[in-house]
């Protein structure tokens, strides 16, 4: 039986109990398998083969297995009804699962999950740890201190449920495909008992790398505080919540100064331009049509928007002519040529479009919205849409800007918020685009500004 007849045949037609208990099973088995190969991995095999070592050697509190179990079976319920919540929401139409995509439509799809369940854990985490949120939830959890594979669940029901609301968010913006679907939640649940294994595989592995993942969740149940990340340190490093010593991993030269930083922004100018224009409309492959999502359905076109969208480059220069600490401009100068290498690296290897309205088919007060909608329309053609080159420039000069002071923070935070909805409204992103787009500028400004080496001084230096 083919997945399309399983999602639109049978699923449909099952009851909701029968749909919880599939749900619910399915976690069931997840968690204790998981367990099981996580347990044999700490206490046989790796020590057998003499890789790695026991973060925490402290005995475990008397019956901590047994609760931490019958904690998870609470939390595998409670992910069994969002199971059927989402089952609930296709009958009602408000999410479609697609059945039939490309094999780069399905590698986005992932790529977009898996980067959304990182903002999203961080967020929850972060949430969870707010004194009342500790005290009456988050404590369940934390009660295994010496945390095993077993606790990888151990939650309180309130816990599971905010958990839980990381697919189906996501699904009512955007048509996913069933493989990114089914992903999640291995991935989800492989990754969490790795975080509690209470065992370093790799002792010698940088405190930012993927690697060290098992060692910051393990410091992070001893101290009970920082590295609220899942998987990546990103977030971590990028808002100064990591537990423990952060060391740089990247040195880059200095090239600017207040002196010739005119002449090298002539240069960034031209090479990035000439970049984006030859990615434009050259391509190894044929750009995939992206479809538009529930989201996109809702958002209405408004032409004069595109006086806000032609703003970016506004906000880019303001960022950077400003800017007289020669450590943060130099950043900021390897940060946008990061953007760029990156964007159009996949611009050209795997583009992708959308289909525009007509602009003559709009009705439109602003003519002259209208005029300079069809300008930019003329010369940047609908590809090159994931990530979104508007978006990260924007984000990243938002966060460039922001230490500078409060009222820096928010002018130039709404500017590029405002910035990335106008991308939507003119038709020129998808929500899919608008998303990588922040989360390469993320990325760029914590490989950049964390990790260099460079000081995170907000002192100016003339």
């Amino acid at each position: 039986m083919t997945p399309e007849l399983i999602l639109t045949e049978v699923i449909p037609k099952l009851s909701l109990i029968a749909i919880f208990a599939l749900g619910s099973v399915s976690f069931l088995v997840l968690y204790l398998g998981f367990a099981g190969i996580g347990h044999f991995l700490t206490l046989r095999l790796l020590p057998a083969l003499g890789i790695g070592a026991v973060l925490d050697t402290r005995a475990q509190l008397p019956h901590q297995r047994k609760r931490e179990i019958a904690a998870s079976m609470l939390s595998v319920g409670i992910f069994g009804l969002y199971g059927v919540l989402t089952v609930v929401a296709m009958k009602a139409g408000w999410v479609h699962i697609q059945t039939k995509a490309t094999v780069a439509k399905i590698l986005a799809d992932c790529v977009l999950i898996f980067f959304w369940n990182e903002i999203h854990f961080y967020l929850c985490h972060r949430l969870l740890h707010r004194p009342w949120f500790m005290r009456k939830v988050h404590r369940v959890h934390h009660s295994s201190i010496i945390p095993t594979p077993y606790s990888t669940y151990s939650f309180h029901w309130f816990e599971s449920a905010l958990l839980s609301t990381v697919m189906l968010s996501v699904m009512l913006l955007r048509d996913f495909h069933y493989v990114a679907i089914v992903i999640l939640p291995v991935l989800s649940i492989a990754a969490n008992t790795l975080g509690h294994l209470n065992y370093d595989a790799f002792p010698r592995s940088a405190e930012w790398s993927f690697f060290s993942m098992i060692r910051r969740h393990g410091l992070h149940h001893q101290r009970g505080r920082g590295n609220f990340g899942f998987l990546l340190p990103w977030f971590d490093m990028l808002f100064g919540t990591v537990s423990g010593t952060k060391r740089p991993f990247l040195r880059l030269p200095m090239l600017l100064n207040q002196r010739n930083k005119y002449a090298w922004g002539v240069v960034l100018f031209i090479v990035t331009s000439t970049a984006y224009l030859l990615s434009n409309r050259f391509h190894i492959a044929t750009p995939e049509v992206l479809s538009p999502g529930g989201f996109e359905r809702w958002v209405p076109q408004l032409p004069w928007t595109v006086w806000i969208y032609a703003s970016y480059p506004i906000l880019f220069i303001v960022a950077y002519l400003s800017e007289r600490d020669n450590e943060r401009l130099n950043a900021y100068f390897y940060s946008i040529l990061a953007i760029n290498l990156l964007s159009q690296l996949v611009f050209v290897f795997f583009p992708t479009t959308i289909l525009r309205t007509e602009l003559g088919a709009i009705p439109d007060s602003d003519g002259l919205g209208i005029v300079l909608l069809g300008m930019i329309q003329s010369v940047d053609t609908p590809a090159n849409c994931v990530p979104s080159l508007h978006v990260s420039a924007s984000v990243l000069a938002a966060l460039v800007i922001a230490p500078r002071s409060i009222l820096w923070k928010w002018f130039c935070g709404i500017w590029a918020l405002a910035i990335a909805i106008s991308t939507l409204t003119t038709e020129q992103h998808y929500l899919v685009d608008v998303v990588c787009g922040s989360l390469l500028a993320l990325a760029c400004y914590w490989v950049f500004y964390q990790n260099t080496g460079y000081s995170e001084r907000t002192k100016v230096d003339r």
